[in-house]
Order: C-alpha cells, then structure tokens, then sequence
C-alpha cells in the first residue's frame, strides 16, 4: 500500500511539474515546434542512443566475460524499460534480478552495476567541471558534488567501510538485507584495468548522446556545439535519477528548458519541444528494444515444458 501512495505522488509530482513548465508558455508554438521535426534526423538520434547502450552491453560483457553480450545487453534494456516507469530509475535495478535469473551472484551482479554507474557519475562531474569553461561556474560546483559523491560510491565498492556497514544494518526494514547485499560485495573481484575501460565506455557513451541530442536539435531545426550539448545532456541525464517523479519526469524537462534558454539562447518553446523529443526519442528507443526483449522472454517461458 506504500509502494502504491509513493508511486503515485511521484506521478502527481510530474504531472504537476510538467503542467507548470506547459503552462507557462504558448502551447500552439510547442505544437508547431513538435510537428515540424524531421523525422530522418529522429530516427539517427534513436540509433546514437541505441549505440550508447551496445556500448553498455559491452561493458558488461568486459566485466561479466564468463556471459554472453546478447545475455548482458537484452538484460540491460529490459532494466532500462523498467526504470523508465520507475521513480528515480530505480527499476533499473532489474538488472540484478534478471542476470541472476542467468546464474549470477547477486554480490557479483550488484558490484558491476555500482561500477558501471559510478563510472557513469564520475564522468558527469568531470563534464560538469568542463562547464565552467564553457559556461558559467555554477556548473563547477554541481560538477564538484557530483564528482565526490561518485568517488565517495566507488571507494564504497572497493574498500570495505565498516561505519557505512553498520549504518546499513541500523537502517528499518531492509537493513539486515542491504547489509548483507554489502557484505557480498567484497566476495567479489573487480580489476583496475576492468574499471578504467568502465571510465573509459562513459567517457565515449557521453559522446554518443551528445550526438542524439544534436540530431535532435537538428531535427527541429536548432543547432549547438557538440560539447556544449555532451556536458548538458550528462547532467540532464543525472537529473532523472532525483526520486521524486517517475524518471525524473518534470525535472529533466524543467532543467533542460532553463540551460537551452540561458545558455544557448533558445526560445521557451524551443527549447521545451527539443528536450520533450529528448524523452520520446529514448523511451520510443527502451520500448522497442527492451519491450522485444522482455516478448521474446515471455515467448521462450511459453514454449518450455512444464
């Protein structure tokens, strides 16, 4: 019954905050904005997003090189289905559940996606610092936060903290369970080299999605420098992991409006009909990948014998 209240003020908390952000411009320009989009332009954004994500299925498989790509990648687009309808993306941690449907630890599983995701923050803040070459030193202080709280997880993951542990243990309902999950951690072996081509993947999936998002701003007709977009869409992108609408649904909008208009001088509706195609475009692209995905899966459980 709380799962059930909290997922839907985080559906009330976006609403809300999209309807604002909607409200408080002219909507038909936003409607002219959307419906002039070139669609050759969109499908090549869809295709750099997609890439981004081959390029995670190859991490995974350079951390987990005992599976195979197809198992990791299907098992990773399925997650990022989930966590698309999930506040703060937590359903992304379906990953953990279905590679361990594959004969993973768990301990094991749960210590490749904390690499992989600490990579990934470790890199936004770096570009966050970048920003403040480019454009105001505003961005150095999120990047400065960003930064430590991305080596503050990783030291988490590599050097056993005895205090955190036992703030796991003291934590209601679920604290001996994630005090264990912990503990398991540290059964497991993760390289140097393994993590530096885990930085190594973000630093050029950023890329890729600074791609997307120039395509996409192409598609409407827009144009920026590629690393202007890089450091903007990393920092977007993090907004959607903030617990409090579903994705960040609302708050990646909010932001993106703010940055496009202070930063590279696009009107309101302009900027709001880019970074709403933002979203389709990388929903449109989890549906069709990992909605197969999880067809194909349901399709299988049917033809086993019972």
């Amino acid at each position: 019954m709380k799962k059930k209240i909290f997922l839907a003020l985080n559906f009330a908390f976006a609403a809300a905050l999209l309807a604002l952000i909607l409200y408080s411009f002219d909507f038909h320009a936003l409607l002219a904005q959307l419906s002039s989009a070139n669609p050759l332009f969109l499908l090549l954004a869809i295709a750099f997003y997609l890439a981004a994500h081959l390029l995670q299925g190859v991490r995974y498989k350079l951390l987990l090189p005992s599976f195979s790509f197809l198992s990791v990648f299907s098992s990773h687009m399925k997650a990022m289905l989930a966590s698309d309808a999930t506040p703060g993306r937590i359903g992304y941690s379906f990953f953990i559940f279905d590679m361990r449907k594959n004969g993973l630890r768990g301990g094991k599983a749960a210590k490749v996606l904390g690499v992989s995701l600490a990579s990934d923050f470790i890199v936004r803040g770096l570009l966050a610092l970048l920003g403040v070459f480019l454009f105001s030193q505003d961005f150095g202080q999120v990047g400065l936060v960003v930064l430590g709280f991305s080596v503050l997880a990783m030291a988490l993951l590599f050097f056993r903290i005895r205090f955190f542990d036992y703030l796991l243990s003291k934590l209601p309902y679920y604290g001996k369970r994630l005090k264990g999950a912990y503990d398991s951690v540290f059964k497991q072996k993760t390289t140097l080299p393994q993590l530096g081509s885990s930085i190594a993947m973000s630093v050029i999936g950023a890329v890729l999605r600074g791609f997307e998002w120039l395509l996409i701003l192409n598609a409407v007709g827009l144009n920026a420098g590629v690393l202007e977009l890089i450091v903007i869409s990393a920092l977007l992108t993090a907004l959607s992991f903030v617990p409090l609408s579903i994705s960040g649904f609302g708050l990646q909008e909010g932001g993106g409006i703010l940055l496009f208009t202070l930063f590279l001088g696009f009107s309101v509706p302009q900027a709001a009909g880019a970074v709403l195609l933002v979203r389709f475009v990388d929903v449109f692209a989890d549906l069709l990948v990992g909605g197969w995905f999880f067809a194909l899966q349901s399709k299988t459980a049917r033809k086993k014998p019972k």
